[in-house]
């Protein structure tokens, strides 16, 4: 492996949506750089037995890639000096931070994305937060957004099985279809906001009325999504194994096969970005990524926000984004 150079992309204990972000944020990151990319997703919270279970559900496209990481201490940021084998969460807690800092965590275990030219063979990243850095190397895209977008478009395809099931699924729904995204967890409404399932219904019935037009829709609360099809028996779903404490999905040690729920959480975002239009709450990192996938970009969304302060999520983001150069 002598010669060339190599971006690693570390994945968190974070949610699908946060996971593909920081790949597309270093995707883009290595074809600028001009270094191999490789996508680290072993001991996820997709896999009990701990193999990279990126390459279950996507397959790399347009950009020199390997799974194979280098055995070298020539890495930068040097806190992966000689444990490149670890999982970002291992050397998150193997090194006893006290408490999360966002901006401190970037800045400690991920490189800079302002500076392209790090002479060490091996340059880390897990986070996304730093993507509009590279901005000024694609004129082409106005925003962020259209950067992820083009990320997606650019580097991936998903796994075979997916697309089988994706089309599977796509048979069933008109040419254009509504594609409803609702998130109803404890985890998510701490962090992010509770909407109140009355207001999606209420959006959901102006958008469907009493037509009988099937419409798609991707939920992670059982008992919500049993009250939708109940309402809505044109809904269109997967099967997926629910959590029945109210907890995210990937956060439950109790799921009897964890890679199999990362590929219909997948699935879901396909049909989602296949939508002609989509509700859904624009915090939710899951509904954000269906966009990046979606032949329609930018999508018609229908946003359905919290009550609380996350309606200036991005306002905030700027903030954080400010403070976090300040920290190299």
């Amino acid at each position: 492996m002598s010669g060339r150079k190599y971006h690693v992309v570390k994945i968190t204990s974070s949610g699908l949506g946060d996971a593909i972000k920081a790949m597309l944020a270093g995707a883009v990151y290595s074809e600028v750089a001009d270094r191999t990319l490789i996508v680290d997703w072993r001991r996820s919270r997709y896999s009990d037995s701990g193999e990279n279970t990126f390459y279950s559900l996507f397959n790399l496209k347009n950009i020199e890639s390997t799974s194979e990481i280098p055995n070298t201490g020539d890495v930068r940021p040097q806190s992966w000096d000689s444990r490149l084998d670890l999982s970002m969460h291992q050397a998150y807690v193997q090194d006893g931070w006290e408490s999360w800092d966002r901006e401190k965590v970037i800045a400690h275990y991920s490189i800079n994305f302002d500076i392209i030219d790090y002479e060490e063979e091996v340059t880390v990243s897990w986070d996304f937060d730093q993507i509009g850095k590279l901005l000024r190397h694609f004129p082409e895209c106005q925003n962020i957004a259209q950067l992820f977008h083009y990320s997606a478009q650019k580097f991936l395809d998903v796994a075979p099985d997916i697309e089988r099931e994706f089309i599977n699924h796509r048979s069933k729904l008109p040419e254009r279809y509504l594609g409803v995204h609702i998130r109803y967890t404890n985890e998510f409404a701490e962090n992010k906001g509770l909407v109140e399932k009355s207001r999606y219904f209420e959006v959901i019935k102006k958008a469907v009325g009493r037509a009988s037009q099937p419409f798609f829709l991707a939920c992670d609360n059982e008992a919500v999504q049993r009250e939708l099809v109940y309402r809505y028996p044109n809904a269109i779903v997967i099967e997926k194994w629910f959590s029945e404490s109210g907890a995210p999905l990937h956060l439950n040690e109790n799921c009897p096969d964890k890679l199999a729920n990362a590929q219909s959480a997948l699935t879901d975002i396909l049909l989602l970005a296949h939508s002609s239009h989509l509700i859904c709450n624009p915090n939710s990192c899951f509904s954000e990524c269906a966009q990046y996938f979606s032949p329609h970009f930018p999508q018609s969304i229908r946003s359905v926000l919290p009550r609380r302060r996350y309606a200036n999520a991005a306002a905030a983001l700027q903030g954080k984004l400010s403070r976090l150069r300040s920290l190299w």
